[in-house]
């Protein structure tokens, strides 16, 4: 199926054994309460066939197929997962995996952004995965993981979460993260997360257990060992516990 604009699934489709592929120069979105069900038949939605960029895929229904791909074009193409609790992989460039309840595994490719649901949302990065665009976990305690990564990662938090937890920069997500509330570094030593905020209060024990609090927001973080504060305030470090070498701790600069 071929739609030269957008495509809304409002309706449960069911061809078992079939093979569905829908083809959309625009958006696709598959409706709350909605699935499609082709039992051992694949299933293909296609947003962005034009190739003009900034189109979604919206997934609030549910997807069951023997393989299920969701496919854009890179040019700035988002993917909307469903409001329950989402485990999205990336495994290269724009791509990866989400696992989503009532659906079968999802294959997606081309999507430079990824919008969680109002549940909780992981985001696990495979080694040297990236993101173009943007993640935004939305509601819920969200989390993004590069502990599979082997370089260490630079994070820097540039302001509350406009719903949740915290934004910030890191450069395998081109443009950002919002309102994720746990951030888990590399297996490398060399992990360093910056807060650009004015002021902020660090608890960094070595453990599991480390978190970052501005206002009413708290963020939860493990596997970093370089802490920096640049915001235009102070800010508070409570430091207690053992740490690995070369773990740097209370580097603190005003500008």
């Amino acid at each position: 199926m071929t739609v030269g604009g957008d495509a809304i699934l409002d309706s449960n489709i069911t061809p078992s054994n079939q093979n569905i592929v829908i083809n959309a120069f625009g958006n696709i979105r598959v409706n709350a309460g909605r699935s499609i069900n082709t039992g051992s038949g694949l299933i293909t939605l296609n947003i962005d066939t034009g190739g003009s960029g900034n189109k979604t895929l919206t997934l609030l229904g549910t997807l069951t197929g023997s393989l299920v791909n969701l496919n854009g074009k890179d040019l700035n193409d988002k993917l909307v997962g469903p409001d329950v609790n989402n485990i999205w992989t990336l495994t290269g460039a724009n791509q990866g995996t989400l696992a989503t309840a009532g659906s079968s595994l999802i294959m997606f490719t081309g999507m430079a952004s990824l919008t969680g649901g109002s549940g909780v949302d992981t985001f696990n990065f495979n080694d040297g995965a990236t993101l173009g665009g943007a993640i935004d976990g939305q509601n819920g305690n969200n989390t993004i993981d590069w502990s599979k990564y082997t370089t260490g990662r630079n994070v820097t938090l540039t302001g509350v979460g406009t719903l949740v937890g915290f934004k910030g920069t890191e450069s395998s997500i081109g443009n950002g993260f919002d309102n994720i509330g746990t951030l888990i570094g590399s297996s490398t030593t060399t992990d360093t997360l910056t807060s650009i905020l004015p002021s902020g209060t660090w608890t960094i024990n070595g453990l599991s257990n480390d978190k970052y609090q501005e206002g009413g927001s708290t963020l939860a973080f493990s596997n970093f060992e370089n802490f920096i504060n640049s915001g235009s305030g102070s800010s508070t470090f409570n430091v207690s516990g053992t740490f690995p070498p070369g773990t740097n701790i209370g580097i603190n600069r005003w500008c």
